[in-house]
């Protein structure tokens, strides 16, 4: 009985160091400064999700941009605890400072890092949008006319979370 107890102690330990890899990972990605600039005029949806013992937690936001400001941001999709609506503090300071790199809120970090890199990844498809329009001369074939919904997905190089682009 009492291997039994060390071998579930040693793996809840294992479990937890683990947890805390990811949240730490998730807690210290870089959140990038976008060039509003270079943002098309609209809504753009954005996402971010990590995963703990095969649990995914995603954090959907809907960011709008009007004459290279962000004007509003929703969240669409968020956890429903007290940390994760703490965390959607970090709003009114992106739409102040005009760019998702705002600090965490405080006691509820890995949330607010997950809604603030969403918002990032809303505002790259606003300048993916305006990279793939047609001059005025062109006109784009009906396969290639570029959409703010349209979301494949893709896995973050430095976190290993997935999200859609």
């Amino acid at each position: 009985m009492n291997k039994r107890i060390k071998c579930f102690v040693i793996i809840f330990l294992c479990l937890g160091l683990m947890a805390c890899a990811q949240l730490k990972k998730v807690r210290e990605m870089p959140i990038n400064d976008i060039d509003l600039a270079q943002v098309q005029d609209g809504t753009y949806t954005g996402d971010f999700t990590y995963g703990l013992f095969g649990i995914d937690f995603t954090y959907v936001v809907e960011t709008d941009v009007q004459s290279n400001r962000i004007t509003d941001i929703r969240v669409v999709k968020n956890r429903d605890t007290n940390h994760a609506k703490l965390a959607e503090n970090v709003i009114p300071r992106v739409i102040e400072s005009q760019s998702p790199n705002v600090d965490a809120h405080t006691g509820a970090t890995t949330t607010s890092k997950a809604l603030l890199k969403a918002i990032e990844r809303s505002l790259v498809k606003g300048i993916a949008l305006r990279e793939n329009m047609p001059t005025s001369n062109e006109t784009p074939h009906a396969d290639e006319t570029p959409h703010a919904d349209e979301t494949p997905h893709a896995t973050d190089v430095e976190t290993g979370a997935s999200y859609q682009e």
